[in-house]
């Protein structure tokens, strides 16, 4: 199951004016962020795809495929410090980056 959202590419810098890091804040998830009918399906979510709490499970599984959480939120750092997880992608081509997260 793939849970996908558009966000805008935030960057820190250091005092000197070098680059500190890139990170993209993932928004609250919604349904509207992954295919209902795919997680009524899925062998592990299926039975809780109904569940008013469900974009919590999905959020849970997010933390569990590399997407960071700290007291601000949760967020999916860039380079040039830290590599993308293997479950996570991020099409950067656009003004928004397009970030699709495979919880499995």
């Amino acid at each position: 199951m793939k849970v996908t959202f558009r966000a805008k590419v935030k960057e820190c810098y250091f005092t000197d004016g070098t680059l500190a890091r890139r990170y993209i804040k993932v928004p609250k998830v919604t349904s509207a962020h992954y295919d209902v009918s795919e997680a009524r399906i899925h062998p592990r979510y299926g039975n809780m795809a109904n569940w008013d709490g469900f974009p919590s499970v999905v959020q849970g599984a997010m933390l569990k495929s590399g997407v960071r959480k700290d007291a601000a939120g949760m967020w999916v750092e860039l380079g040039p410090v830290a590599e993308l997880p293997a479950g996570i992608t991020v099409d950067e081509t656009g003004f928004l980056a397009v970030v699709t997260v495979d919880i499995g």
